[in-house]
């Protein structure tokens, strides 16, 4: 997050998107989420995504005017020399052990990266 909104381009689509003139340094956003319970996060996140929907906002980036496309990807999001969480999984290699984070995203593909208009 922090690293998208310290380019210009990056700061001009958030501001876009969430119809914002000022926001907070990425770094401090990001610190903030990390306060925030994930089970109420992830309740807002699927609120925001059904109101896009009802709204048919995203309509626009239908495909064939009836489908939404989506890419889901499983990835290492988070790797740590040493266990930080109980939950942590391990790869050995070479006698030297990481520890990580898998992560599954789905993602809305459109035409362009630009956010969507109704």
């Amino acid at each position: 997050m922090g690293q998208l909104l310290r380019s210009p381009a990056g700061r001009k689509k958030f501001k876009a998107l969430f119809g914002v003139e000022a926001f907070l340094h990425g770094d401090t956003l990001a610190k903030l989420l990390r306060r925030l319970d994930p089970a109420e996060f992830q309740e807002r996140v699927c609120g925001l995504a059904e109101r896009l929907i009802r709204n048919k906002v995203l309509y626009v980036h239908r495909l064939l005017d009836f489908w939404f496309m989506v890419a889901v990807d499983g990835t290492g999001m988070l790797t740590f020399p040493k266990r930080h969480r109980p939950h942590c999984l391990t790869r050995t290699h070479d006698g030297k052990t990481t520890y990580y984070h898998h992560v599954l995203e789905a993602k809305l593909v459109t035409a362009n990266a630009s956010p969507s208009r109704s």
